[in-house]
């Protein structure tokens, strides 16, 4: 997962799933959207208000760290 540049979290979401897909997950859009929610600190139901909002290198880092780690 690239992390450089300003990335949305609808992109973060969105690479996340396509790699929770791709390495097995039946239920990687769930867990994507867990993921991102952990990473983004939002709400579940904030999360889907604010996908167009820029994500920190931080949260985007944490993010990529916790994709790793699954």
């Amino acid at each position: 997962m690239s992390i450089g540049g300003a990335r949305t979290w609808r992109g973060l979401l969105d690479e996340t799933t396509r790699r929770l897909r791709a390495a097995g997950f039946h239920n990687g859009e769930q867990e994507a959207r867990w993921l991102v929610q952990r990473a983004s600190g939002y709400e579940p139901g904030e999360l889907f208000g604010e996908l167009d909002q820029p994500a920190s290198l931080r949260a985007a880092t944490h993010l990529e760290s916790m994709v790793d780690r699954r």
